[in-house]
């Protein structure tokens, strides 16, 4: 997985005051805090979730932020997912980058559509 430097990314204090005062507890607390990044798509059904990005074609990239945030929520077991309209599904695991698995055929979990 990779990994994300406090310097490499640092959000800016929100000016809204409720929004800056969690801002300043999480930060003092030691939590990283990320607005880049999040996937396409939150998809849900009774029986579960998964989350989704969607590029335009087979081959392009997540972005840095994408792929950190996409890979962390992957290593707690949220369901990640690349899809394109070329190969369909690809799931993400938290290592994806270092062993790519194929595109997942007749995607399945629970039938989400």
């Amino acid at each position: 997985m990779p990994k994300l430097r406090r310097k490499a990314y640092s959000p800016k204090r929100p000016k809204n005051p409720s929004e800056a005062s969690f801002f300043d507890l999480a930060q003092g607390a030691g939590w990283g805090l990320m607005t880049r990044g999040w996937p396409d798509y939150f998809c849900w059904k009774e029986d579960g979730i998964f989350l989704v990005e969607i590029k335009r074609k087979h081959g392009y990239r997540l972005k840095y932020f994408q792929n950190f945030l996409l890979q962390k929520l992957a290593s707690y077991g949220v369901p990640c997912y690349l899809w394109n309209p070329q190969t369909g599904f690809l799931k993400l695991e938290p290592d994806y980058l270092k062993k790519p698995e194929p595109p997942v055929e007749n995607f399945n979990p629970s039938s989400p559509f």
